[in-house]
């Protein structure tokens, strides 16, 4: 049976819909709520995730903007629009009257939909102007809904998004309903175009295979070698006249006169990479069969020089080697200019002019790893691997065996063929170990030998492996704390910690905030095919007081969500507060005392708490927080901030 989805803008809509599905037969029919499944479908990342959407149907029934978004992000499956009546329009301008009475109304619709706008408003007695719609998309709706408001309309009547961004503007708002007739008609329509589906989706699927081959010369035959498609590479490569519609329907031995390439088309098994000489060039040849409920409908025929597989083959391998092995970012990647981050910046230069070892040392999400890969790009192992490694994300006998290795039959479990360990893989280049305080106790001793013998024993191995790496470590936690309480071990800490590098957090880098927000905001409004919004100046003040604890991650995940549910094009102070800790937003004015009375800066008043607590406790910092009623691991920032001298 044939199956139809409606995707319904409004309840009654879907109502009506369900009575004319009742009344009309036997189709399977689903529903869909219009603004869950637009989104679904149009935050797919690209034009294979659309086609692999989930959705068991023949034929969707959609309406205004919903369907130019379908066509836009290429749908596979039929849309059939739920035409505007001129009936739906003067129930909408009518319902508009008795509402809001004869203020001036903005009607924005495409062009056949407000065809005798005029006639209905003198027959109405209603001043209505018309602003057509060309594409129909949010951004086309949202800018007709502020030209109307400029042009002084009070009102406005349309679709879903128009009424929503009307009203965010403070203007009166009314949906064009589609009645009983319309939806009946495009019902009737799926229906009829929902008979021949199968016969399209054939089609369809013969397309779509051609495009996982784009990059290649292609010919696609039906059952009878008749020619469905032949590309523009094709012909090229093969040395045919770009007449694509010459060769449409015809069969395939009176194009291809080659006999090696026809005698690989003639076979009816499935080919890859077979190589065939052409002219003077030799070409890479496919032969695959396009399958349709597991029975074959065609076949598609690739093929390309030799010299660009082998490009692309090496382009290939360095993408897949960067994945795991090559540092993706360098110092130029750091964004900001204030002073705070300007002098980290100048210290990773430094250290990677030299090649000792480096720990780094910030909070959470303040880009510990993108300096750790700066200073890979600057040092002389640049060409050579860096391999990164979360000593937290582990259990501690996967994480000896990463970072060690081991051979055939170490224990339960292993590999066949054994496996290099990540200290091996980073020979001559950068090893980055990231929370390295989370590494346990009992691998510490093995991981100093590792770093001060630079030799390697993998796991059941009876030979030492003679390695030359560079260790660069980070951690959110104060190492020489850990080492007093005996959590990390002295000698390893000495030996990571031969330059100390200490990225700032945002809060002390407010200069640098706004930058961030831009940048951030420009990049995921250009990745949802929007324009950037404009942050006015109460979100900047609200943005610059946060203490962003989660930093530069925090704002980074903060402006993608902005980005992606920001419709009017700007950013208030409302939005950023819906998304921030309001508890976290520091207001520089709200505890100062009247200013007759002299009293000292919150800052300076907690710089000489901090130091009374060190001096009653001789400056045993577990025995001061404590007093202090903190973490230890906050008293050691809080020295670090106020720039105390312990």
């Amino acid at each position: 049976m044939a199956k139809i989805t409606f995707i319904a803008n409004y309840p009654e809509m879907k109502e009506i819909a369900e009575e004319v599905f009742t009344t009309q037969g036997t189709y399977a029919q689903s529903f869909k709520e219009a603004d869950d499944y637009i989104l679904e479908i149009i935050s797919a990342s690209s034009t294979q995730a659309v086609l692999d959407h989930n959705i068991d149907s023949n034929v969707v029934v959609a309406r205004g903007a919903i369907v130019y978004d379908l066509k836009r992000v290429g749908f596979h499956l039929p849309v059939v629009e739920v035409i505007v009546a001129g009936s739906d329009l003067v129930a909408a301008v009518n319902e508009a009257k008795q509402q809001f009475g004869n203020l001036p109304t903005a009607v924005i619709g495409s062009i056949n939909m407000l065809a005798g706008i005029e006639q209905v408003s003198k027959a109405m007695g209603v001043h209505l102007q018309p602003y057509y719609l060309k594409e129909n998309s949010l951004h086309e709706v949202i800018e007709k809904v502020e030209k109307a408001e400029s042009d002084g309309c009070k009102t406005i009547i349309g679709g879903n998004n128009g009424c929503r961004h009307a009203r965010t503007l403070g203007l009166h708002a009314v949906l064009i309903r589609s009645g009983r007739e319309s939806i009946s008609q495009a019902i009737s329509e799926a229906k009829r175009i929902a008979d021949i589906s199968i016969v399209e989706q054939q089609k369809t699927l013969v397309y779509k295979t051609i495009m996982d081959y784009v990059t290649e010369g292609i010919i696609a035959v039906d059952l009878t070698q008749t020619i469905l498609v032949c590309n523009d590479i094709g012909q090229k490569i093969l040395g045919m006249p770009r007449e694509t519609e010459k060769y449409i329907n015809k069969h395939i031995d009176s194009v291809i006169q080659n006999r090696e390439i026809a005698s690989l088309i003639k076979e009816d098994r499935e080919l890859v990479a077979e190589t065939v000489k052409f002219d003077n060039q030799y070409l890479t040849f496919n032969n695959v069969p396009v399958k349709m409920n597991g029975k074959r409908i065609g076949r598609v025929f690739t093929f390309q020089n030799v010299s660009r597989v082998q490009e692309l083959e090496g382009k290939i391998r360095g993408k897949i080697y960067s994945k795991g092995h090559r540092a993706k970012y360098s110092i130029t990647d750091i964004l900001g200019n204030s002073p705070q981050i300007t002098k980290a910046k100048f210290t990773c230069k430094q250290y990677a002019a030299v090649d000792s070892n480096v720990l780094i040392i910030g909070e959470t999400g303040t880009g510990k790893e993108l300096f750790a890969q700066s200073i890979h790009m600057l040092s002389s192992r640049s060409n050579e691997s860096f391999v990164a490694i979360n000593c937290a994300a582990l259990s501690e006998g996967l994480l000896e065996s990463e970072l060690f290795g081991y051979v055939e039959g170490a224990f339960t479990g292993a590999t066949k063929k054994g496996k290099k360990g990540l200290f091996e893989l980073a020979h001559n280049g950068t090893i980055f170990l990231d929370e390295i305080s989370e590494i346990p106790l009992s691998l510490q001793a093995k991981l100093l030998r590792v770093i001060q013998e630079q030799e390697v024993i993998p796991i059941g191995h009876d030979r030492v492996l003679p390695i030359n790496v560079r260790v660069i470590s980070a951690t959110n936690k104060e190492l020489k704390i850990l080492t007093q309480n005996g959590e990390f071990r002295e000698d390893l800490y000495f030996r990571l910690n031969v330059f100390t590098l200490r990225i700032p957090p945002l809060r002390q880098r407010q200069g640098d905030i706004m930058l961030l927000a831009k940048e951030f905001l420009s990049h995921f409004a250009e990745l949802y095919g929007r324009k950037a919004p404009v942050v006015d100046e109460k979100a900047i003040q609200l943005l610059v007081q946060y203490e962003w604890t989660g930093n530069v991650r925090e704002l980074r995940n903060m402006c993608e969500r902005l980005a992606a549910l920001n419709l009017t094009g700007t950013i208030t102070d409302i939005d950023i507060k819906e998304h921030l800790d309001t508890q976290y937003i520091q207001h520089p004015h709200q505890n100062e005392e009247p200013k007759e009375k002299t009293t000292l800066p919150f800052r300076e008043q907690e710089r000489q708490l901090i130091q009374e607590a060190l001096k009653s406790t001789s400056f045993n910092k577990t025995k001061a927080a404590q007093i202090l009623g903190i973490s230890r691991v906050t008293l050691w920032r809080k020295i670090q901030e106020l720039d105390l001298d312990v």
